[in-house]
């Protein structure tokens, strides 16, 4: 878990709740960004039976990359408890309030889900469960954990920020033989239907169907921009004609410019590189 108070909270339930079950655990308290990634790689995990992940969308990055790059490749099921501020995959499980999320988490209700193996120039490998974007969505990502003190509120900011500067990126996306080579404003891969607070970018996305959702948003105007922010959060966005709506089992990403990537809200390596998606690699508990 994340050591913040909130997190310390609902920790102090969950192991109530474990304890009453007579069950027994161990308590990690996480210190900085990737020490989940280091203690989940090597850490003898046999003895357990399930994670119980306490923090937000990068705070399961973290758990889940540590899994993957195991060398013994085993994996234990993962469950989410609400301490973040995306809650992405919990919005998509219905499960954004910690008293579905505690039962969800002690329960023995599992799915598999699929994972995007991103290999970088340099050979090197992380992965995603939730999403890989760039441009716009690496941007406002990016600005946006500065200002974690000001709540959720600051991706709706950032988002208008961008709007207003209204920048176009030129990285290439190669898609089942085919390239998208135009200006955009943003290239977002999703295997969840929600991003950020709550926004329905991938309204046809699935957790186990072995594809990620691409979404296209075209170099526009700031009208136009405006009107599909409005539109993101029921996912009506994706009917616009600067919209271009993919699914894929793999893609690359490149061009003659690098540019961040935002990997489950991380900003995480740049582009070039190249995404497998591993169908059904993790196991999750839901409802």
């Amino acid at each position: 878990m994340s050591g913040h108070k909130h997190g310390m909270n609902i920790a102090t339930q969950l192991i109530t709740n474990i304890e009453n079950k007579g069950g027994h655990y161990e308590h990690i308290i996480l210190n900085n960004s990737g020490h989940a990634v280091e203690i989940l790689k090597s850490k003898n995990i046999l003895h357990f039976e399930r994670i119980v992940v306490i923090g937000g969308d990068g705070t399961m990055h973290e758990v889940i990359n540590g899994l993957m790059h195991r060398p013994d490749g085993f994996k234990l099921p993962v469950a989410l408890l609400p301490a973040g501020s995306g809650n992405s995959l919990l919005h998509d499980l219905e499960a954004t309030e910690l008293d579905i999320a505690m039962k969800i988490a002690l329960s023995n209700n599992k799915t598999k889900i699929d994972i995007a193996e991103i290999t970088h120039q340099d050979r090197s490998k992380n992965y995603g469960f939730n999403i890989i974007g760039c441009g716009f969505a690496s941007i406002i990502n990016q600005n946006a954990e500065n200002f974690r003190w000001i709540g959720t509120i600051r991706y709706d900011l950032f988002s208008l920020f961008e709007i207003i500067k209204n920048k176009s990126y030129n990285v290439q996306l190669k898609v089942d033989h085919h390239i998208y080579n135009e200006k955009y404003a943003m290239i977002l891969a999703c295997n969840t239907i929600h991003t950020g607070k709550g926004m329905m970018a991938a309204p046809l996305a699935k957790l186990n169907d072995g594809l990620w959702d691409i979404i296209i948003l075209r170099h526009c105007n700031r009208r136009t921009l405006i009107r599909l922010f409005k539109k993101i959060f029921s996912g009506k966005h994706v009917h616009d004609k600067n919209i271009i709506y993919l699914q894929t089992s793999q893609f690359e990403l490149f061009g003659d410019s690098s540019e961040m990537l935002n990997i489950d809200g991380q900003v995480e390596g740049h582009s070039p590189c190249q995404v497998t998606i591993l169908p059904r690699a993790i196991e999750i508990f839901t409802q």
